[in-house]
């Protein structure tokens, strides 16, 4: 047994705040230990030791300084999942007032917005909302699970509001599944879900649970549905997460939905891994270039690859450019923190080298030129990265995965570009997960209880505060 790095975690029973450490026994595991309640060991959510190396070898970069703000806008819910991380339908339905919102809204000054619950559809003020945003120049992203978008006047309210992309839940594509995971079947919801937003051009973003026995085996069929619908851009393999309802199920991980991804569509891990790094750095360097891209940062809690099709085949990025060559020149590019005039002509020197390998990709693939030609008018015209998916051929596909009390590791934190609200009154705001495991902790629906504000409290100073309103 290897200690592989020294971080910080959570008691899974007290929610202090403890010293931890990853180690390799086979596996990669985070080790802790509370003085109350004794010592943890759990699977690190990067299990596999290759992948754990490098997404902690990444070079360190500064944080975000403006992340996307989630609004939990509602508790309430039109469906009551077997599996849900919510625990919807458990507590009295509330809903966030105006004054809660503007509160929170108050001094960010991020540009993207995500509106989440329960379910955002079932509040009567979500339209309204969605326009109030709009006016005050946010991008608009929309959490749902679909059931009342199937209603084709929804829909198109929801595009009057002006919402620039929906995050889908989307599990399958048959209806036994459904009723395994969300009680009800819903193939026939879903997919007038995608003809409405397909109708209305509204970008979509599938997000997919998986469970080893139920839905492993779609993974090449539902990617498949980025190919049918180019509207579909993004696509997000999870595995259950493993906090709030769920029946008894085989848990599995990322690094499973790995293999299972390169085995039933012949894209590599390699081809994950570097695109990621890749994913990590471009933008980073994008987010200097223009302060109203930076939402799109890569967080280290999830691998991403970039795919063209090439008729039916997925074809990675990191076939058709030499995607690790470009880390390489991008990490010396970003450069070290000294300024030294002998470093800066170092730097510069690797964007002739940066542009060969650009170049070589842009004369050998026609979709490699659609994407350049995207990207420069994307650049020219001070575009988000959100209206960058309705133009580009690139597909994302992205193995993603949420940290629990058990698992938690502090490191991975710092990289996160997805914050949620917690306490509206409060000047801080909170990773998603860090969000979800206090709410699940204190199962209150309602306003923070004592208890809640004491825990929160106990984060201040540890790298969970990621930002200050």
């Amino acid at each position: 047994m290897a200690t592989l790095k020294n971080t910080l975690s959570l008691c899974p029973v007290c929610l202090n705040v403890i010293s931890a450490r990853t180690i390799e026994y086979g596996d990669v595991f985070i080790e802790k230990k509370c003085a109350e309640h004794g010592t943890f060991r759990h699977k690190h959510i990067w299990d596999k030791k290759n992948i754990y190396n490098r997404i902690t070898g990444f070079r360190k970069l500064p944080k975000l300084q403006h992340p996307g703000l989630v609004i939990n806008l509602t508790t309430d819910c039109n469906m009551r999942c077997p599996f849900c991380f919510a625990h919807a339908k458990e507590t009295r339905a509330r809903e966030l007032s105006t004054k809660e919102i503007d509160s929170l809204l108050s001094d960010y000054k991020g540009r993207l917005i995500y509106i989440s619950g329960g379910e955002p559809t079932t509040s009567r003020h979500l339209i309204s909302l969605i326009k109030r945003l709009k006016r005050r120049k946010y991008t608009v992203g929309l959490f749902t699970n679909g059931k009342n978008l199937q209603d084709y006047s929804y829909a198109s309210e929801l595009k009057k509001a002006g919402v620039d992309f929906i995050i889908l839940q989307f599990d399958s594509l048959k209806d036994r599944t459904y009723e395994f995971l969300r009680g009800e079947p819903m193939v026939k919801i879903k997919t007038q879900v995608i003809e409405n937003m397909s109708k209305h051009k509204i970008p979509v973003y599938l997000f997919v649970m998986l469970t080893k026995e139920n839905n492993f085996c779609e993974i090449s069929e539902l990617l498949h549905l980025t190919r049918k619908y180019r509207f579909v851009r993004i696509i997000n393999f999870n595995p259950v997460w493993e906090t709030g309802r769920r029946p008894p199920h085989k848990p599995t991980t990322a690094s499973e939905i790995l293999n299972q991804i390169t085995s039933q569509t012949g894209i590599e891990p390699e081809d994950f891994l570097s695109c990621t790094e890749f994913a990590y750095l471009f933008h980073y360097l994008l987010s200097r270039i223009s302060k109203k891209i930076t939402h799109i940062s890569q967080p280290l809690c999830e691998l991403r690859c970039y795919i063209l099709w090439n008729n039916s085949r997925p074809v990675p990025l990191s076939k058709i450019l030499n995607i690790r060559k470009i880390n390489r020149l991008l990490n010396i590019f970003i450069g070290p923190k000294n300024k030294k005039p002998g470093n800066f002509l170092f730097r510069y020197c690797t964007l002739p080298l940066l542009l060969a390998e650009f170049s070589a990709g842009f004369l050998t693939n026609r979709n490699f030129r659609k994407l350049t030609f995207s990207f420069i008018k994307m650049i020219l015209l001070k575009k988000t990265g959100i209206s960058f998916l309705k133009e580009t051929p690139l597909t994302s596909i992205i193995i993603g995965t949420f940290q629990t009390a058990e698992n938690i590791d502090f490191d991975m934190l710092n990289s996160c570009n997805l914050y949620s609200d917690f306490n509206p009154e409060s000047d801080q705001i909170y990773s998603a997960c860090v969000r979800q495991i206090i709410f699940n902790h204190t199962l209150s629906g309602k306003h923070l209880t004592r208890k809640t504000d004491e825990l929160l409290n106990r984060y201040k100073n540890t790298g969970i505060r990621h930002n200050q309103h």
